[in-house]
């Protein structure tokens, strides 16, 4: 208070009282007054891992409070909610200490060197395949991708020009009601990569190749190698899975969100019954692999029993991390794609099954809930105060009012006395996805099929296999995770199937089908008598040389032929070209605007405006002599006889012609000299 106010005699009795305690604790005296306060402080606050848990939680309030009264970018705010990430991370390791966590789940999961190999090789295919062509405008850039990185632009370089005039806050929304935290990863990946379209879409390629070894983990820990093999591969090559890697938007966050929460739930389960430690004995651990096939080294393995060393009185069965994960994976989730609010629904009966199989304590799920409560927290308070940024995107996709339903079943639809109409028309479309519609939504193309005709017969098959492992915790969280997975993203909505929705359940399509290989595979034995590793090497070979090729000519021949916005992108970069010296005229009302998202980012700070009619050239000519720059007149298909009027009362000018098909002109430009 002293150094504060300026008072020094206060500064001097604090220097007095400081020598004073000093002393004190000097003497025998002290050390006994310092050892009663620490007996003191052990009850009142608890255990170590306690006391940095409840800072985690104190510094996540914090960054809420800070975000929210001292307005928002607030560097304090940003930095007390990523040291309650930290703390709770600390937390969990300090309560695990000793308890050789992760060599328990290595041992429980039969993970050896081949699972790590072919893990990183998975892997390395699946990025290769998301970044191959990525260069070349395969997928071309969405005018939503454009919106988002004119924001990353923004959490970068701060406000000026066309990214405004405020800096982006942490905690809040913008674009389409989207938080706005997911900004600041992206602009990581422009400083990382450079400031263009690819390096935002490179991070989504890297975040999609992540979601391999991840399904591979639930494969293999659910039901055996030759399942995580082949759920992987099937992951690691589909068209689908490929193009939401490619789009520099936050739905592949959300999906790698997803996919870790299920391993993270399968690796508690696999650790077996909560146990307390016998101070002589300490606990014995026994986990067998679901797969009946024990003969296998390749794709199978022994039952092993392991006895851990640790012989401590309290629980040596010690996993209180992977509970903070859990609830930092549902928390952080929360701030990318609206797909996420699927985790905390499917969290809540998951985190049960495991508190009534006795693989979590009640303990457990209050810091798993709590973990995942304070983290989202800055976010949370900031709905609490503007509701209609929680719930707009819900209700314009929602398919319970009158509108919908006719948009759904036709004019003569009526709600809710067509609700069953209506619940079976949605349900029908949805049950396409998985058989042979494509994506209908305007990120990919409703002509190609979701999943290759391979996965579709395996997942069905696989459908059958987890129907009859209903009793077994894998089964029931891919059941699970695929059914409300499919109600919240699909019944629910509008306009089904549609990917970007339904994206976040697309894995475990690929889960189920590696189930129902690795039942195959198991069987052989019985089927087989001789050879049978070769034979399920060749069969598993074949099986990805297959799915490969399917996909491959699916996304890189079909769908690059096919692709809409080529024309935008084209356009766009044409603008940029120019910028320097042209005024860039745009007539392609209704369907683009000069400020539509991807001019934005690719032709940033261009000198460009809409066209609306023949009689406004003039004025667009003044302007751009006044600007000392001459005319880029653009005009997209529909406008092409308003264009020719221009030209023949502006003549001597440069045309030329983009065509988006052999038959189909996307566009016409027309170079002017200012007058």
């Amino acid at each position: 208070m002293g150094a504060l106010t300026g008072n020094w005699m206060m500064l001097v009795a604090a220097a007095v009282m400081m020598a004073a305690a000093m002393a004190r604790l000097n003497s025998a005296g002290g050390r006994k007054d310092l050892q009663a306060v620490q007996r003191l402080t052990g009850c009142v606050l608890g255990s170590h891992w306690q006391i940095v848990f409840g800072a985690g939680l104190l510094s996540a309030g914090s960054a809420a409070y800070v975000a929210a009264v001292y307005g928002d970018p607030n560097p304090a705010a940003i930095v007390l909610w990523l040291s309650s990430i930290l703390l709770f991370l600390v937390s969990g390791l300090l309560h695990d200490r000793k308890s050789h966590l992760w060599r328990r789940l290595l041992i429980a999961a039969h993970l050896d060197r081949y699972d790590w190999l072919a893990m990183a090789i998975l892997t390395a295919a699946a990025l290769l395949l998301r970044i191959y062509q990525l260069d070349a405008g395969l997928p071309a850039i969405h005018g939503d991708e454009g919106e988002m990185g004119m924001y990353a632009r923004l959490a970068l370089f701060g406000p000026g020009g066309e990214r405004g005039e405020l800096p982006l806050p942490y905690f809040r929304t913008a674009f389409l009601d989207h938080p706005t935290l997911f900004h600041f990863v992206q602009a990581a990946a422009l400083a990382l990569f450079g400031n263009t379209m690819y390096s935002l879409k490179l991070l989504s390629a890297i975040v999609g190749a992540l979601c391999t070894p991840l399904i591979y983990i639930i494969g293999r820990v659910g039901w055996g190698r030759a399942a995580g093999l082949s759920a992987a591969w099937l992951l690691a090559v589909s068209h689908l899975h490929i193009q939401y890697s490619r789009i520099a938007l936050n739905n592949i966050e959300t999906v790698w969100f997803v996919i870790l929460f299920v391993a993270l739930l399968l690796l508690i389960d696999l650790l077996g019954d909560i146990k307390r430690g016998d101070a002589k004995t300490g606990p014995t651990m026994t986990t067998e692999m679901p797969s009946t096939d024990k003969q296998d080294a390749v794709l199978n393995d022994e039952v092993l029993t392991h006895q851990p060393s640790n012989t401590s009185s309290e629980s040596t069965d010690r996993r209180l991390t992977l509970f903070v994960l859990l609830g930092l994976t549902v928390g952080l989730s929360q701030y990318f794609y609206y797909g996420s609010r699927l985790l905390p629904v499917l969290a809540a009966p998951l985190l049960l099954l495991l508190w009534r199989a006795k693989r979590a304590s009640m303990r457990d799920l209050m810091v798993a809930g709590l973990s995942a409560i304070a983290v989202y927290l800055p976010l949370l308070h900031f709905y609490t105060q503007n509701l209609p940024a929680f719930l707009n995107r819900s209700r314009g996709v929602g398919v319970f009012s009158q509108e919908a339903i006719q948009h759904a079943l036709g004019a003569d639809a009526v709600w809710p006395d067509d609700w069953q109409k209506l619940l079976l028309h949605q349900i029908q479309e949805n049950v396409g996805f998985f058989v042979r519609s494509g994506d209908r939504s305007a990120f990919y193309m409703p002509e190609i099929p979701a999943f290759d005709l391979v996965t579709i017969a395996f997942f069905w098959l696989g459908l059958g296999v987890l129907a009859s492992q209903w009793r077994r915790f894998p089964a029931q969280a891919v059941l699970m995770w695929l059914l409300l997975g499919v109600l919240l993203g699909g019944v629910t909505t509008v306009d089904p199937p549609n990917a970007p929705r339904l994206i976040v359940a697309a894995p475990a399509v690929f889960v189920i089908a590696g189930a129902a290989i690795q039942q195959l595979y198991d069987m052989l034995p019985a089927v087989w008598l001789q050879r049978q590793q070769w034979v399920a090497a060749a069969a598993m070979l074949l099986l990805f040389i297959v799915t490969f090729q399917i996909n491959f000519i699916a996304y890189f021949d079909h769908y690059a032929r096919l692709q809409p916005f080529r024309t935008r992108e084209v356009l766009s970069h044409l603008i940029a070209e120019h910028a320097a010296t042209h005024r860039s005229v745009l007539m392609g009302a209704p369907n683009l605007y000069a400020n539509h998202g991807a001019i934005r980012f690719i032709a940033e700070g261009s000198n460009r405006s809409d066209l609306f009619s023949v009689d406004e050239f003039p004025s667009q000519m003044e302007a751009a002599a006044a600007a000392r720059q001459d005319i880029l007149l653009i005009a997209t298909g529909e406008h092409l006889d308003e264009m020719e009027i221009i030209r023949q009362q502006h003549p001597g000018g440069e045309f030329g012609e983009y065509f988006e098909k052999p038959d189909q002109i996307g566009f016409a430009y027309y170079l002017l000299p200012s007058p």
